[in-house]
């Protein structure tokens, strides 16, 4: 059986406090936020490596100019943007 089939036997047999424990301590480990990535995949910060190293923060807001759409589909365009 390998590393991985063990590890995935090990979590599967984890409570949620457990569970919920270990993804503190693999944030703190590796200097991550499991609650900050989409779907559900976790992401290395830029220098996480470094104990110093202080994380990038990812932009939320953006500036968007609409140049050009048909008149009649101003709402539609505003709501999916």
């Amino acid at each position: 059986m390998s590393k991985v089939d063990e590890i995935m036997e090990l979590l599967e047999g984890l409570t949620l406090l457990d569970a919920s424990d270990l993804v503190t301590k693999i944030e703190d480990k590796f200097g991550v936020d499991a609650s900050a990535s989409g779907g559900g995949m976790m992401m290395m910060a830029a220098g996480a490596g470094d104990a110093g190293g202080a994380a990038a923060e990812e932009k939320t807001e953006f500036d968007l100019v609409l140049t050009e759409f048909p008149a009649d589909k101003k709402i539609a365009v505003l709501k999916v943007v």
